[in-house]
């Protein structure tokens, strides 16, 4: 049986409200920068990427409670996208420790950094050299089909 579009967005609904996965109540996930080349897959987990250790760096928290759901106009996936903390997803260098990296994508976790939710790349790696130096991420989004895969 092939679940309709009630079913389909009911999904998308219940999990972007879910307190215990994207939407928790006060402890944030953490938005964290890799900074060694990755696959995304619904396998990854943490162990899988190198977390970024440049001066100054540190996971930004996720807003929380229920995160923003809608369907893409454009591509007409289901679409939950995360709350961006305030001043955005930014992270920049404060010094030349740690320096050379390339971050090559960026992955969410649960507060306590042990559960991988989901991962991407950037659409260009990008190579950090000098204090001052700074990478920025748009709206995170996670998409879900708009159909059942059965």
């Amino acid at each position: 049986m092939v679940p309709t579009n009630v079913l389909l967005q009911a999904q998308v609904d219940l999990l972007g409200a879910d307190p215990a996965t994207l939407a928790p109540a006060a402890l944030a996930n953490h938005l964290h920068l890799a900074m060694s080349p990755f696959t995304p897959s619904p396998n990854l987990d943490v162990s899988g990427v190198v977390e970024a250790t440049f001066n100054t760096y540190t996971a930004l928290d996720i807003g929380v409670g229920t995160q923003q759901i809608f369907i893409d106009p454009v591509t007409g996936l289901r679409v939950i996208q995360l709350l961006e903390p305030a001043g955005g997803l930014h992270w920049q260098t404060g010094t030349n420790a740690n320096l050379p990296q390339t971050i090559y994508g960026y992955y969410l976790t649960d507060n306590a950094d042990l559960v991988m939710l989901g991962s991407d790349l950037l659409d260009q790696p990008v190579l950090l050299t000098d204090a001052g130096q700074g990478v920025d991420i748009g709206n995170v989004k996670l998409r879900f089909l708009t159909t059942s895969p059965f």
